[in-house]
């Protein structure tokens, strides 16, 4: 084998070629003929020549490689094995001239780069499936072949060229990409072997004959463009899979074979002359969708095959949004597949070959059992199977505005009403997209679900706390301002999955809009996200659904609203993020929730955070948000009724809570207090509402202090108020979650019963607890003075407190010296009460015990004293254990023991008089074994006592005493072992006063030492009676100027009198005093400025004696006169006692004198002062003119008065001394000015003859003015002339004068006219207008006009006279019509009188626009045509006007009737009104039909109207009445409608139409299980049974919502049941036992759904068993129950 490598190797792409080249080996001795000329192309001779050996041809075996190059074949046949292509180009000579064969055990392994043939036929024939190809592959006049055995695959693949360019394929080929068939070219042709699958799009513009399998799975799409066709004829061809075909306007044939799958056609018409197989299978739903109209025409055994692989219905169908024509009768057939077990059918079951507009022809033909039904299995035909009109699936395929596919087309074609459970789904591609209307869409009025999530890459929200939807449909309102999303006009819609932003109103539910499902949306931006206007039973969002979520974010005006709602089921709002989105982040909306005139909404489970607003209800009543929402983080208020910030509660007196407005504004509960009582917080409360009613009040924990919200679902409890409507409780809640501490607790209530039941109030002000924890602290003094041992020092008292938020709780106290620091609260140990109630032992020792509770800022003490039992210093600890976070606490005590004689003293009593003695003892102790040698000792009595001279000290120590005045000095003398000794001294008390006698430190000094503490006694001296002086004022009040008398009062209470050595007094600044009046003391004295001061004198024993002072003051104000201790000095001492006495001195009040009248004019500046006596400090006025205002300071009233009138002002004056008013009338007149009255100011003149005038009509105008009226013009235009006798500008015209206008009309024209008369003057409103009409008419003439000229009068039975027939005879001139004469003329007609007028009968004249008629009737008298004349002379132009005649006469004829037997209105939702029904009464006689009665009777005839008017049916006529049905209970309905005519020959008969319906209830969901009950017997612990299912299927006519499907115990499901399941859909739940433990076993299979009854049970039993072995080797029996 020759290999040339030179070309090879020119470029590193031939290097990546070269690599992979050897990925695929040639076989062995196989030639490898390698063409990779990058430029040029080659000539390839019939033998392969060129780079392969000259001589050698590749065969079966061998390999060509073609990479980077153009190989040009010349006509003849190729062979090889294997072919590999990389940017290659394969030209030959022509389709049949060149063929290229890849054969045998050979591939083709595809390189990178393109792949191009052209001109040549390929026939690819290889046994092994073929790698798939990387590039594009182009094929251009030239064919491919693939053989039956053979598999391709491409990334792409172009069809280009002529007619013969083609792919035919008998294999298998896969297209990983897209196809794309040109005009004009043979397209593709799939053999009947062939298998061919589109992973990408097929775009043919040129045909495609299919006699084999096409595969189109979802998403991907065969487009059949205009040019295009699609052959499916051969009975082996098939169509499969879940993708779309798509022939756009076309009408697309399929043949003889078969589409089956879950397929969707999208064309004008869809032809079928094949089978249409739906495939089913367990727990799935197929589906196959026809966009357009169906029509089959199958010759075949089976038209639609529809197989549903398991024992229940699960609703598998062929949809079709256009009219579905099924083929002839005995030739539609089902197939059901029992291949999985018996289907045994205990119903009806229905079949659903569905259509949107409802219209079939057409029939149906049988039930087929399946042929390879097994042995085992059980095939019950159902008794009859029908087509419905059924739900219908239209696909929304672009987000174009309008056109095919679009959401408006899509819309506008299911908007008529016609399918039950009709659904919406989206098709966008991979990555969905966004729908921008330009104009609204059409407003939903026709029950249906619009899925969302329908959309590849869509999925529901699956978190319980969160949003973590994904939606791949946005429907953007931008480009279509103040529209809304979607408007819901239909009862039971369902929108899901969408995206909705910018919209004014996302969602908006109107009237007809109950039971509206808006469920896992996405609301963004826009005014309002959903828009409850009207509707029962509306819910948006679901609980407890998470997948049911939506979220309302940036709203400007609400997240949601519902208003103008007078029902009471309210839109039901759960289980929603609204001001919230993913990650809970803030999208605050204006107001979360908005209700305004709307009632019985219920909020629940809701995250309501980061609005302006959470809830505002601004009217209405019934909404509850009582159920588990979380509300916070809304920064103007959390709940608002009334829309007005927060409402007090009208709680002031009983009634409570008795207003209106906003849900009744129900008052909130007041909570009075929290107190931490760990684990739990007490809230009480207080709640001021209606007497006597239960009611839920609910509290909510936050970790905000500062919000009043309820972030926390709430706790509620229900309590009852009594009779005069208080309650006043507490509740515990527990301190977990959102009540842990810190926490901020609000309440709100809801009624349950009385006036304002179901209403809920605003939330409460919140009160705060924070996090509880105790602290504990200690003050007090821990060191204790130096003591003598075996003594006892003074008790310090030591305080423990509890500084924290909770209890202090001390678990034990213990003490290393209590024996040294003692506790002595009550007593010596043992006590209880010592150590805070731990108690003593007899040791002093805190005693173990119970903890002890300290309550916040609570306290305990300990009483210590210090009892050295030896010299030196001495510590101790106490050590409390207790809950504080600083525990333990150590208290460390210290003090310092000494053995020093200590020193005491005594006196022998505590308080003597000046003058008096008492004895001092010094007291010197020895607590040593010996006696105690004293060197000396020394103390300093203070200043005001003295030794006694008299009396000298004693002493019992044999000391030498010696006392000299303040001083007490001893020395010598000793002090006894273990004993004492006293020195006694006599003091005397000089002075009055309190002192302290010390003991210094140091004092005594003896043998063993000196005294370490000073000894201290309290000795009080006091004096004997001193002097009193009090003042007073007589009289305490005056007028400025006015004397009063300032008393001094002096007292002895001595029994000597007193001599006054000196005494004074001070009066205060601006009262002035004199010398006194009287003095019965004796005194003399003088005033020195303001102080009086005086002396001599005496004050008798026992006794007093006064001073009189004269005084005034000038100036008004209160002066106080104080009396000090000390003011007086008389007798043996100076006054005690202090005294003060206060004269009040006012001024006289004011009162006004000026004048009580003023006058001014409007316009012109006013003034006017209000003057009074003794000044006023203040003025004011009250009912000035407007544009007048006072000076408060001085009285002045001024401004310019603008309206006149008389004006009563209330003027006031104000001094300290009171007040003063006067009642002022002022008078403001007007500026006199003229004014213009003209009456009358229009003047019609009627119709007046062309150039004739009319007579004068008079208008006078009045000067109605105070002022003289100036004319300066008058001006007239039109038709019209005046005189007047009004004057121009002189003489002026004197108010209340006038002067008259004299107006005539000459109309020039015939037409209406208008003229006026313009008056200009110096009156206010100039100019002045006279409007005037008039209308000019020509010279009269008479006019006649006919309605007809020709009347015929029909065919009318011998003898009998026809209906009366007319011509109406109008006068449309303007003279009088004189009709001379009126005559009939013919065989059988005749002029009768009217039976019906106006018009009236014409008799010899008609007035200018009035009218009249002539009437004839019709008796012929022989058979045939008739003809006659009806002439009227008349002094008109034109007379005579003729009117001409026909009739016919016939052999006598006879009326007859013919009704329907029954109208059956079927199924009527209970107190609804049907479609009207037509009742047709229809007169095959040969005369009128006369119809006299028509009524309802029978047994339920007030369930039926009947409305129309057939009183007479002309022959050969029919006449239409309508009927409508409206249940009045549920049940079969029947009445009929008696008809009473002369339809018996004439002769009158009695008629009846039977009727018939039946009552049922408003469409619900039906949830029904197969089983109620499963039993799976033994089996082993730990192991499994196999599963054993249950149907589930919803019989109920509208979807059922599956909530949760739960097996509980040792039970396991799964279950393929969908979220929604369709009215007569099934699923399958799978239940398998696997024992967790031995014996008897239970649980349930719970399916929890919307349905009446949830949830829905099936009782599961089975037993547990365990193996248990007879021999070492093998377990082989089981136990079973133990």
């Amino acid at each position: 084998m020759k290999t040339t490598i030179k070309h090879f190797c020119k470029s590193p792409f031939l290097l990546l070629a070269a690599l992979a080249m050897a990925i695929v080996a040639p076989a062995a001795n196989a030639i490898v003929c390698q063409f990779n000329q990058t430029s040029g192309a080659w000539n390839v001779a019939a033998n392969w020549s060129g780079d392969c050996a000259g001589s050698v041809v590749p065969g079966p075996s061998d390999r060509a490689e073609i990479t980077a190059a153009t190989v040009s074949f010349p006509a003849g046949t190729f062979t090889v094995g294997d072919l590999y292509l990389g940017n290659a180009v394969l030209q030959g000579a022509g389709i049949g001239a060149t063929t290229l064969n890849v054969v045998g055990a050979g591939t083709i392994a595809w390189g990178s780069g393109f792949y191009d043939f052209r001109t040549l036929s390929v026939n690819i024939n290889t046994l092994s499936p073929l790698p798939a190809a990387n590039g594009p592959l182009l094929i251009t006049d030239a064919v491919i072949t693939t053989s039956s055995s053979s598999t391709v695959s491409f990334a792409q693949v172009t069809i280009a060229g002529g007619i013969q360019s083609a792919i035919v394929n008998a294999g298998t080929f896969l297209m990983q990409g897209d196809i794309n068939s040109g005009v004009g070219t043979g397209g593709i042709q799939n053999l009947p072997t062939g298998f061919f699958q589109v992973n990408g799009t097929l775009q043919l513009t040129g045909p495609f004959k299919n006699d084999g399998v096409l595969k189109v799975d979802s998403p991907n799409v065969i487009t059949l463009n205009s040019a295009a066709s699609y052959q499916h004829s051969a009975s082996s061809s098939e169509i499969e899979g879940s993708g779309t075909v798509a022939a756009p306007g076309q009408t697309l044939t399929l043949g003889g074979g078969k589409a089956k799958g879950n397929l969707t056609f999208i064309a004008t018409t869809v032809n079928n002359t094949g089978a249409l197989m739906v495939p089913g299978g367990i727990g799935a739903v197929g589906v196959m969708n026809i966009t357009g109209n169906y029509a089959g025409n199958a010759l075949a055994d089976m038209e639609i095959e529809i197989t549903v692989n398991s024992t229940v219905n699960v609703s598998d169908r062929l949809a079709v949004s256009g009219a579905a024509s099924i083929g002839g009768s005995n030739i539609a057939f089902f197939y059901i597949d029992t291949g999985f077990g018996a289907y045994t059918t205990t119903e009806f079951d229905t079949f659903d070959v569905l259509t949107h507009n409802g219209t079939f022809t057409g029939g149906f033909g049988g039930f087929s059992a399946p042929a390879t039904q097994n042995s085992t299995s059980l095939f019950n035909a159902p008794t009859s199977v029908q087509f419905v009109v059924g739900p219908v699936i239209a696909v929304v395929t672009n987000t174009n505005d309008a056109g095919a596919g679009s959401l408006r087309e899509v819309l506008t074609t299911v908007n008529t009403c016609d399918n039950a459970g009709t659904e919406i789904l989206f098709n966008l591609g991979v990555t969905g997209g966004t729908i921008s209307p330009l104009s609204p869409l059409p407003p939903i009025t026709c029950p249906m679900r619009i899925r969302g999530y329908s959309q590849t890459g869509s999925s529901p929200n699956s978190s319980s706390t969160d949003w973590n939807g994904v939606l791949n449909v946005t429907l953007d309102g931008s480009a279509c301002s103040g529209c809304s999303g979607f408007a819901v006009d239909a009862a039971g819609v369902v929108i899901d999955g969408i995206n909705f932003t910018n919209w004014n109103k996302g969602v908006q539910i109107l009237a007809n809009g109950s039971n509206a499902s808006i469920h896992g949306n996405y609301f963004f931006q826009g005014s309002i996200g959903v828009s409850h206007e009207g509707g029962d039973f509306v819910t948006i969002g679901e609980t407890p659904f998470i997948d049911t979520r939506n979220v309302f974010v940036h709203a400007t005006q609400a997240g949601i609203l519902s208003t103008g709602y007078a029902g009471s089921f309210g839109p039901t709002i759960a289980n929603n993020l609204i001001g919230a989105g993913a990650g809970l982040a803030a999208g605050p909306n204006v107001k979360g929730i908005s209700i305004i005139s709307s009632n019985g909404a219920k909020i629940e489970n809701n995250v309501i955070a980061f609005n302006g607003k959470g809830i505002a209800i601004t009217s209405g009543t019934g909404n509850s948000y009582r159920q588990g929402n979380r509300i916070f983080g809304n920064t103007t208020i959390g709940v608002d009724l009334g829309d007005d910030g927060p409402t007090a509660n009208d709680d002031a007196t009983p009634p409570y809570d008795t207003d209106t407005g906003a849900n009744l504004l129900v008052n909130f509960p007041t909570i009075t207090s929290l107190t931490n009582s760990a684990p739990d917080t007490v809230v009480n409360y207080v709640l001021k509402t209606t007497a006597g009613t239960a009611t839920n009040v609910c509290f909510c924990g936050s970790a905000s202090a500062t919000e009043n919200q309820c972030s926390s679902g709430p706790i509620c409890t229900s309590i009852g108020t009594d009779a005069s409507g208080l309650f006043t409780g507490s509740i515990n809640l527990p301190q977990t979650g959102d009540f842990a501490l810190p926490v901020r607790i609000t309440a709100f209530q809801q009624p349950e019963g009385g006036p304002k039941a179901g209403n809920a109030s605003e939330i409460s002000p919140g009160v705060n607890l924070v996090a509880a924890s105790p602290a504990i602290s200690v003050t007090g003094t821990t060191t204790f003075p130096a003591t003598a041992v075996g003594g006892a020092s003074a008790v310090q008292t030591i305080t423990i407190t509890n500084t924290g938020a909770a209890n202090l709780v001390i678990s034990s106290i213990s003490h290393t010296n209590p024996d040294i620091f003692g506790d002595t609260v009550n007593g010596p140990p043992p006590q209880a009460a010592h150590w805070c109630g731990f108690g003593s032992d007899t040791m002093g020792f805190p005693i173990p015990g119970m903890p002890i509770s300290i309550a916040p800022m609570a306290t305990c003490q300990l009483v210590l004293n210090f009892k050295p039992n030896t010299s030196g210093l001495i510590n101790g600890t106490i050590t409390i254990n207790s809950n504080a976070p600083t525990s333990p606490t150590a208290i460390v005590l210290t003090g310092t023991g000494v053995a020093l004689p200590p020193v005491a003293l005594a006196l022998g009593a505590a308080s003597i008089p000046t003058g008096s003695s008492t004895t001092l003892t010094i007291t010197l102790s020895n607590a040593g074994g010996s006696p105690n040698p004293i060197s000396s000792g020394s103390m300093t009595l203070p200043g005001g006592l003295t030794t006694s001279a008299v009396v000298m000290p004693s002493t019992t120590c044999g000391s030498s005493v010696s006392t000299v005045s303040t001083t007490i000095s001893f020395s010598g003398g000793s002090i006894p072992a273990g004993g004492s000794c006293t020195i006694t001294v006599t003091i005397d008390g000089l002075m009055a006063s309190m002192y302290t006698l010390t003991f210094p430190i140091g004092g005594l000094i003896t043998g063993s030492g000196n005294n370490a503490f000073a000894a201290t006694a309290n000795l009080a001296v006091t004096v004997s009676a001193v002097p009193s002086m009090t003042v007073s004022f007589s009289p305490t009040s005056v007028l400025a100027g006015a004397p009063s008398t300032l008393t001094l009062t002096l007292g002895n209470p001595d029994s000597s009198p007193a001599f006054i050595s000196g005494g004074s007094v001070t009066l205060p600044a601006g009262l002035t005093g004199t010398a006194p009046m009287t003095n019965s003391c004796g005194t003399f004295g003088s005033f020195g400025g303001q102080t009086y001061s005086f002396g001599m004198g005496s004050i008798p024993s026992m006794g007093s004696c006064t001073i009189d002072i004269p005084v005034s003051a000038a100036t008004a104000g209160t002066y106080t006169v104080n009396i000090a201790a000390g003011a007086l000095t008389a007798g043996v001492g100076s006054n005690a006692n202090t005294s003060s006495a206060s004269l009040l001195v006012t001024l006289p009040a004011t009162v006004i004198t000026s004048a009580n009248t003023a006058s001014g004019t409007v316009g012109t500046p006013f003034s006017y002062t209000i003057t009074a006596t003794n000044p006023p400090s203040t003025f004011s006025a009250t009912g000035l003119p407007p544009g007048v205002t006072v000076n408060t300071a001085t009285g002045l009233l001024s401004g310019t008065p603008t309206v006149a009138g008389t004006y009563n002002v209330n003027a006031g004056v104000s001094n300290a001394g009171g007040t003063g008013s006067l009642i002022v009338t002022i008078t403001i007149t007007a500026v006199p000015v003229p004014a213009v009255t003209l009456a009358p100011a229009t003047v019609p003149f009627g119709s007046r003859t062309v150039n004739t005038t009319s007579a004068a009509s008079v208008v006078t105008l009045t000067n109605s003015g105070t002022a003289s009226l100036l004319l300066s013009g008058i001006t007239a235009g039109g038709d019209f002339a005046y005189t007047t006798t009004c004057p121009l500008l002189t003489p002026p015209i004197a108010p209340a004068g006038n002067c008259t206008f004299n107006i005539t009309f000459t109309p020039l024209t015939a037409a209406a006219l208008t003229g006026s008369i313009s008056i200009a003057s110096n009156a206010p409103g100039s100019p002045h207008v006279i409007s005037l009409t008039g209308t000019g008419v020509p010279v009269a003439v008479p006019n006649l006009t006919l309605n007809t000229t020709s009347l015929d009068l029909g065919s009318q039975s011998l003898g009998s006279s026809s209906i009366e027939s007319g011509v109406l005879v109008s006068n449309t001139g303007f003279a009088t019509l004189n009709l001379t004469s009126i005559t009939v003329t013919g065989s059988g007609f005749a002029r009768v009188l009217p039976s019906s007028s106006p018009p009236a009968d014409c008799g010899t004249s008609v007035a200018p626009g009035a009218n009249c008629q002539v009437a004839v009737k019709f008796t012929p008298a022989v058979l045939g045509p008739a003809t006659g004349q009806i002439s009227i002379v008349n002094n008109a132009t034109g007379s005579p006007h003729l009117v001409s005649l026909a009739g016919t006469g016939i052999a006598f004829a006879q009326p007859s009737i013919s009704l329907p037997a029954s109208i059956a209105f079927g199924d009527q939702v209970l107190n609804t009104t049907s479609n009207a029904s037509t009742l047709s009464i229809g007169n095959p006689g040969t005369a009128a039909l006369s119809v006299t009665s028509v009524v309802i009777s029978g047994t339920n005839a007030s369930d039926y109207r009947v409305t129309g008017d057939c009183s007479s049916v002309a022959s050969s006529g029919t006449c239409a009445l309508t009927v409508t049905f409206t249940p009045g209970a549920i049940g079969t309905r029947t009445a009929q409608v008696d008809i009473t005519s002369n339809g018996s020959g004439g002769t009158s008969v009695t008629d009846s139409v039977l009727l018939s319906g039946t009552g049922v209830l408003a469409p619900r969901p039906i949830a029904e299980l197969t089983v109620t009950a499963i039993g799976y017997g033994n089996n082993i612990f730990g192991g499994a049974t196999p599963s054993q299912t249950v149907g589930l299927r919803n019989t109920g006519g509208v979807a059922l919502s599956i909530q949760g499907i739960f097996a509980t115990g040792d039970f396991v499901q799964a279950s393929s049941c969908p979220a929604s399941l369709a009215p007569g859909a099934s699923c399958i739940v799978s239940v398998m036992f696997s024992p967790l433990g031995l014996g008897s076993r239970t649980g349930e299979l719970q399916v929890l759904s919307n349905a009446s009854g949830s949830p829905h049970r099936v009782l599961l039993s089975g037993t547990g068993c365990r193996w248990f072995s007879q021999s070492q080797s093998r377990f082989f029996l089981t136990a079973c129950g133990n």
